[in-house]
């Protein structure tokens, strides 16, 4: 009649006893139970798994009687299939169902629907029949617990091992009680092994480490947990180790750990480290007193009890010192005209001179007036003070815009400040020190430099030009002239332009060095002070003048930077 509805079950429906089998299978289907049948009966050969099946990790999943929950067992599969005979060819029941897993495939598509079945029967007396691997395995996740459950197991279950597992530190978290509160536990044996034969328990997660990365991301969330749990009647049980280990940190303190213990948590010592002792802060919490804090000698070379073998206590801060006078090794840079050019390694104290000698000096086509020296902390200092240039001239800009009459007369100087603005932005910071390179290598020791870690020294070739920029007509190259003065140069670039500021040009001499000139009357005179590499630079006229100082200070830096790169793109070329 108009509404009925038919409903068609599957056979399995309708079958009473039957056996399931899913995952990593030619056909997976369903199997009619009958006694006495076993997992070879089922899967009788290799055949009916897809290609490349793992053998050493399948589940039977089987209902409990009489809740008809479930409970997950360990089948052994390689075994039943190759030995019939043996124990690990379990009896079957009705309803049970094996899942089988590629050897190569994450088991996280297979598992997600019997992980979900078993944490909905959690209660709070009772958790999940679930454990969980972390970190350097095959196949990081959650897995159902299976009875008498062992850190091998639940390794195979995860895939094994993956390649540069720390073989020194493992840990088990375990929960503690029905609240949620954890403990730790190593998971390593006494002979310093990891423990496969150690037992996991229910809700159990076993954090593998990798050999040679951090251990602070994967060990979070249990010190967080650690943290959060504690109580005035327990401290948090946490320890940290500082100073010349592989990985300092904040590491879970389990019960028994000893100094030897933490310093194999944390990578071992550092090639710095001074291995023969170290000192522990520990704190105490009195009644009267508060929190005290003594500092203890630990003798690294000794097993005993204020050696490696010292028992670690809550708040712990366990210190390896560096050895005297260690250095990280450093180096700096030679290139360009020099005999051999290259990165050269150097030791406190060294000076530039030392350097190039040990660098066979400088080559005949050398202009040691035009060197360049680059410095990674006056990099650093330059570009804040171009970020701090930014913000002031941002701030002049608006300033100007604000003060604007109505017939617009200061849209010039608001053009000229933006200009400026993009140059800055777009300008990169070098770090130039300049020297007086002929002083340091006629000997003066006034003049030397004591180098440091990541300098870099450019030698260009012998220049023969004079450079001309800034507010003139063509601003190029000329072929430096003895007989001609910065008047004469500027008169072959075409004159000052109608923006030119005459009173405050100068010379950025080839090392870098600025020679200022604030007499026009003597500036236009012939100069002995020009010399080939030099650049002159006439700048603009900066109207108001409440922001000369500020705009003449960046347009100095530009310039600077200008000739600077001019001169290691020379290099370079």
């Amino acid at each position: 009649r108009d509404g009925d509805r038919l409903q068609v079950g599957s056979v399995l429906d309708r079958l009473q006893n039957v056996v399931l089998t899913e995952g990593h299978l030619q056909r997976p289907g369903g199997f009619q139970w009958r006694e006495g049948m076993r997992v070879a009966d089922v899967i009788p050969s290799v055949s009916m798994l897809l290609p490349n099946p793992d053998l050493d990790y399948a589940l039977l999943v089987r209902e409990s009687q009489p809740s008809r929950l479930s409970e997950v067992h360990k089948l052994e599969l390689g075994e039943a299939i190759s030995f019939p005979n043996s124990a690990a060819n379990l009896l079957l029941e009705p309803n049970d169902r094996i899942i089988t897993f590629g050897a190569t495939d994450s088991r996280e598509e297979n598992l997600a629907a019997l992980i979900e079945e078993l944490q909905a029967q959690a209660s709070f007396n009772n958790p999940s029949a679930i454990v969980q691997v972390r970190g350097n395995v095959r196949f990081p996740g959650q897995y159902p617990y299976v009875q008498e459950m062992t850190v091998d197991d639940l390794l195979n279950a995860a895939g094994g091992l993956s390649e540069n597992t720390d073989s020194n530190f493992a840990l088990v978290v375990s929960r503690r009680d029905s609240t949620g509160a954890i403990a730790t536990q190593s998971a390593m044996s006494e002979e310093r092994e990891l423990d496969r034969e150690r037992a996991i328990e229910r809700a159990d997660s076993l954090l593998v480490f990798a050999a040679n990365s951090p251990r602070e991301e994967l060990l979070a969330e249990t010190i967080e947990r650690l943290k959060s749990q504690s109580r005035s009647v327990e401290r948090s049980q946490v320890v940290r180790v500082s100073g010349q280990v592989r990985f300092p940190g904040e590491y879970p303190l389990y019960p028994s750990m000893t100094v030897d213990d933490l310093l194999e948590a944390a990578g071992g010592f550092t090639e710095s480290a001074l291995t023969s002792d170290a000192e522990i802060s520990r704190f105490y919490v009195l009644d009267d007193d508060g929190r005290r804090v003594d500092h203890l000698e630990v003798d690294l070379n000794s097993d005993g009890v204020m050696g490696r073998n010292m028992r670690l206590a809550e708040f712990d801060n366990l210190v390896i010192r560096q050895i005297p006078n260690w250095t990280e090794p450093e180096t700096i840079t030679l290139s360009g005209e020099v005999v051999s050019p290259g990165t050269y390694t150097i030791a406190k104290g060294d000076t530039l001179s030392s350097v190039l000698r040990r660098a066979g000096g400088l080559t005949v086509y050398a202009d040691s007036n035009a060197s360049v020296l680059l410095r990674e902390s006056l990099r650093e200092q330059e570009q804040e003070l171009l970020a701090r240039y930014r913000e002031e001239l941002e701030s002049d800009i608006a300033a100007v815009a604000l003060e604007q009459d109505e017939e617009g007369q200061q849209t010039d100087v608001i053009e000229t400040g933006e200009n400026l603005l993009s140059q800055v932005e777009e300008a990169e910071p070098l770090g130039r020190l300049v020297i007086d390179l002929p002083q340091v290598l006629a000997g003066n020791p006034n003049r030397d430099v004591i180098m440091r870690a990541g300098d870099q020294l450019i030698i260009p070739r012998v220049r023969q030009e004079v450079s001309i920029m800034g507010e003139v007509q063509y601003p190029t190259s000329h072929l430096y002239n003895e007989e001609l003065s910065v008047g004469d140069y500027i008169n072959l670039s075409g004159g000052l332009t109608q923006r030119a500021d005459a009173s405050r040009a100068y010379i950025i001499k080839a090392n870098g060095q600025v020679v200022s000139y604030g007499d026009s009357r003597w500036f236009f005179q012939r100069m002995t002070t020009l010399g080939a590499g030099d650049t002159i630079v006439v700048p603009f006229d900066i109207e108001p003048a409440d922001y000369l100082t500020t705009w003449t200070g960046i347009s100095q830096i530009l310039f600077n930077l200008a000739t600077s790169v001019l001169a290691i793109n020379s290099v370079q070329n």
